[in-house]
């Protein structure tokens, strides 16, 4: 009965440890795909989602510059 119980702790652990590696290998692989996209991005002219937001900030400060300067030339030329 004892080779049986050892025999099921260490298939247990065996599918823990192959579990664990798997996991690692997918996080692993997710990294480097991710790498090549970046990579890929980078490379090309591609538009993308930081872009939009940069470009979306600076709109909204000429939109607020624009609003102030209209400001000032009401109260100028009333």
């Amino acid at each position: 009965m004892d080779k049986v119980y050892i025999i099921k702790e260490e298939g247990k652990k065996a599918v823990q440890d192959l579990l664990e590696e798997s996991k690692k290998q997918r996080v692993d692989l997710e990294k480097k795909v991710s790498e090549k996209i970046q990579d890929a991005i980078s490379k090309k002219d591609v538009f993308t989602r930081k872009d939009m937001h940069e470009l979306q900030a600076k709109i909204e400060a000429l939109e607020e510059e624009i609003q102030r300067m209209k400001s000032k030339e009401k109260m100028f030329f009333k």
